[in-house]
Parts: structure tokens; C-alpha cells; sequence
């Protein structure tokens, strides 16, 4: 139903990159996400300074294995919001699961999931679970186990068991020196 409100809007609007956006959220929420790519890229041509838009395509792009193009565009919503949380989880999940010939970079991935985790108070169970996987990749394998734990006992707090299931393989990994590596197509812990 937003849909079809969208897109009235859209035939009289069709330069109006908000508008486009939003088409863009109401065909990805339909499961269309070939069209809605194509109306967040269309809004970035009309307003290169959506931040939102680059961080809904980076997503898409990097749910469809298109990783380098993924990670420029979550720098460029960064760039325009710095203190996007979201942003800088997904990107630094992206940082810590890649080795770094595939575009990782586990350095980067500390910094961006140690300063969300601060901003949390260490409170958000995806947030440490992207700094476990950051630490990790670094070579910090204590730091990764005590913030996976940590993730995994707050989930299970919060009543979420499925949530530190899906950590505690990685747990495992980190106890015996192993960075957590994910196939490209895979996506990122779930976002609060």
C-alpha cells in the first residue's frame, strides 16, 4: 500500500531523491531489491549527500557479494554522518570478516567497533559481536573472547537465546586463535 503512495509521488516528483528513497525502502521491504538498488542509486544521482541511501545500498550491494562497492558506500554515509552507529557496525563487521586481499581491514574494524561499543556503554549485543569479530581479525584473541562472551550473556539476558547461539560458534573460534571469516553473501549480525 506505501508503495503505491510512493510511487504517485514519485510520478509527480521523479527528481525528488527523498521520494526515490522511499520507493526504494518500499520495494526492498517487498523483497524487490534489484529495484529498490536502482531507486537508491537514482536518488544519489540527485542528492549525492543521502546518507541513509548509501547506507540501504551498501547493505544491498554487500548482501549481493558486491563488497568493494559495499564499503564505499558505507564510507560515504559515514562521511556525511560520522556518528551513525549503524553505519559503522555494518562497515566494521564488513573490516573484520574479510581477510584483508578481499578488502578487510582489521584495524580500521577496531577502531569503528570499539568506539560504537563506547557509545553504548558495551551494552549492544551486535556491537560487541562485531568488536569480538574486529579483535579477532587483529590478532587480539583474549579481547575477542571476553566481548563475545560478554554479547552472549547480555543476549541471553535479554531473553534473545537464538541471538547467543548464533555468537557462540564464533566464541569458539576466537578461544582457539581463529578469526571468524564469513562468505561474501552472507549478512551482518542483526542491527537493534
Amino acid at each position: 500500500e506505501a508503495l503505491g503512495h510512493f510511487e504517485q509521488a514519485l510520478r509527480s516528483k521523479p527528481d525528488d531523491a527523498e521520494v526515490r528513497y522511499n520507493v526504494g525502502n518500499a520495494l526492498a521491504r517487498l523483497g524487490r531489491r534489484p529495484e529498490a538498488m536502482d531507486q537508491w542509486e537514482w536518488a544519489l544521482r540527485l542528492n549525492p549527500d543521502l546518507a541513509e541511501a548509501h547506507s540501504d545500498l551498501g547493505l544491498a550491494l554487500e548482501q549481493t557479494g558486491k563488497v568493494p562497492e559495499a564499503i564505499t558506500h558505507y564510507e560515504q554515509a559515514l562521511r556525511i554522518k560520522p556518528d551513525s552507529s549503524e553505519v559503522q557496525n555494518n562497515l566494521a563487521w564488513l573490516l573484520a570478516t574479510l581477510t584483508p586481499s578481499e578488502g578487510g581491514d582489521p584495524t580500521r574494524a577496531v577502531t569503528l567497533a570499539e568506539r560504537i561499543c563506547k557509545l553504548t556503554n558495551n551494552r549492544a549485543v551486535p556491537y560487541l559481536d562485531t568488536l569480538a569479530a574486529a579483535y579477532a581479525s587483529a590478532g587480539r584473541f583474549n579481547d575477542a573472547v571476553t566481548s563475545a562472551q560478554k554479547a552472549i550473556d547480555l543476549a541471553n539476558a535479554a531473553g534473545l537465546p537464538q541471538v547467543a547461539k548464533q555468537i557462540e560458534p564464533r566464541l569458539q573460534l576466537y578461544r582457539n586463535g581463529q578469526a571468524y571469516r564469513r562468505a561474501v553473501a552472507v549478512t551482518n549480525p542483526p542491527i537493534p
